[in-house]
């Protein structure tokens, strides 16, 4: 999935939930970041060169049809973001930081061929893995194009390379979003135009909960716990699209670059109470916040007997994982908007609820069998030590 995925922005200490936290900060960067290393996933869209197109064709049909997102996401593996666009995963469980590397581009100090191969040209994104960032409240960002990774914890100790990889794998999402996906939502940040316009057209909302629901940072938290899953794990267990970027529940969500809530089911359709927006002076960005509908509309676990008859209904032997969109793939230019901040990640983590248990792909047993099947929902999110990356074009945490 998700790139979604990683470094969130700090919250004020009155806005914690989970009370007062006794560690030392070097104690709390430490454990975020190596959290983060393991738990990360990133999304892809229809412009990556390894998208599945022919599952994407059938997500849609079903979707049309009427199909709830698990049963979508049982049978194609797809599913759509609260942006309203679809997205697939990417595996980044075997990406790496390449130890002493010398060089200014991503592929000099990141190994992840399935990255370089979803989006050719992203390895080429110019790279600084020791940016000296003290004195900086972030700890990593993306600014005029350029990945910067912060070399210091808050309190000026020296991060090790590889707990670096965490913000990288962060701040890449950006890219993505900004460079290859322009149709996917942003990042955010507490402090931007939009945060504190959402929050003053939504009464109740604060500034931190509406950067906490952002379209950009709440899909970014929903790729979180799905590094480890095999392709079966996967299959049982869709994204939890219900997350804020804290791991609280996100019952409001907004959206940047149009007014209109997307069409999540069309069996029972809602105008989910949007509120819509526009922010900025010179350059005038659409937004929309509305009712969550994967909070609210709420739909049982597909059983495996289920998405088996689903298949059969449709025709559906087998997607072959193999066919992917044969348009090619090039950086699509972002707009510059100068009245948002760069997308920076925080310095200090937020401590997260423990994650869920992995439901393990059931085992044969012949002709009798045994039901070892179960399903979950990834709940609460990985926190990276480190800031969101910040984007030239809107400003967000560097999530």
């Amino acid at each position: 999935m998700k790139i979604n995925d990683i470094l969130y922005e700090a919250l004020p200490p009155d806005d914690n939930p989970f009370g007062k936290d006794k560690r030392s900060q070097r104690e709390k960067d430490k454990a975020a970041y190596m959290d983060s290393l393991t738990k990360v996933a990133t999304w892809m869209g229809p412009n990556s060169k390894t998208w599945n197109d022919a599952s994407n064709k059938l997500a849609i049909k079903m979707h049309k049809q009427g199909y709830n997102y698990k049963q979508i996401w049982g049978v194609t593996q797809n599913i759509m973001g609260t942006d309203g666009e679809w997205r697939q995963e990417i595996d980044d469980s075997g990406s790496r930081i390449i130890p002493n590397a010398k060089g200014n581009t991503m592929k000099d100090h990141i190994d992840h061929p399935e990255l370089y191969a979803a989006y050719p040209g992203i390895e080429d994104t110019p790279f600084d893995a020791n940016w000296d960032n003290r004195g900086d409240p972030a700890g990593g960002k993306v600014q005029n194009g350029k990945i910067s990774i912060g070399a210091y914890y808050a309190g000026g100790e020296l991060i090790d390379l590889q707990d670096r990889l965490g913000t990288a794998n962060h701040e890449w999402s950006h890219v993505v979003q900004q460079d290859f996906e322009p149709k996917f939502s942003t990042g955010d940040n507490s402090r931007s135009d939009l945060s504190t316009t959402v929050a003053a057209n939504n009464p109740g909302m604060t500034s931190t909960k509406a950067y906490l629901g952002k379209g950009g940072e709440h899909m970014a938290a929903a790729s979180e716990y799905r590094h480890e899953y095999t392709d079966a794990m996967r299959k049982m267990n869709p994204p939890d699209l219900t997350k804020g970027a804290d791991g609280s529940v996100a019952d409001r969500v907004t959206i940047d670059k149009t007014d209109k809530v997307p069409n999540f089911n069309t069996r029972y359709p809602s105008d989910r109470n949007p509120v819509k927006g526009t922010t900025g002076t010179f350059f005038k960005t659409k937004h929309v916040t509305f009712d969550n509908p994967y909070v609210t509309d709420f739909f049982p676990d597909p059983s495996q007997a289920e998405l088996e008859k689903i298949r059969r209904d449709l025709n559906v032997v087998k997607v072959d994982p193999k066919i992917v969109n044969p348009k090619p793939t090039k950086k699509v230019d972002p707009k510059v908007m100068n009245d948002n901040p760069p997308y920076k990640g925080p310095t200090k983590p937020i401590k997260r609820p423990e994650p869920p248990k992995i439901v393990k792909p059931p085992k044969k047993y012949g002709k009798k069998g045994k039901n070892g099947l179960g399903t979950m929902t990834a709940t609460g999110q990985v926190l990276d030590w480190s800031p969101k990356k910040s984007n030239p074009t809107t400003g967000a945490d560097g999530k």
